[in-house]
């Protein structure tokens, strides 16, 4: 499965659905070796270095031209090193 960076802040409400956007300088350099095998629906994973990783589904935005990732409910996981001193999340 392919692996595109993303940040978790850049995220937005795409189609009525929720989604992190795909177009900050990481996503564009992970994007880059591999655009021209992504299609709508296919499954990817998205991570933040060092901190949480989790599969999702990809979508288009055409208007704007670039890639969405939305959320595949379950398949979140945290890093240790990117969770504080006693955190309980997995």
């Amino acid at each position: 499965m392919y692996r595109i960076y993303f940040d978790g802040n850049d995220s937005e409400i795409y189609e009525g659905e929720f989604c992190f956007s795909l177009c900050v300088l990481g996503s564009l350099e992970s994007i880059a070796p591999i655009a021209d095998k992504l299609s709508e629906g296919m499954r990817v994973v998205i991570y933040q270095t060092g901190e949480l990783e989790m599969e999702t589904t990809l979508k288009f935005n055409r208007e704007h031209g670039y890639w969405l990732a939305r959320p595949i409910e379950g398949t979140h996981k945290y890093y240790p090193e990117g969770l504080g001193e006693g955190s309980d999340q997995n």
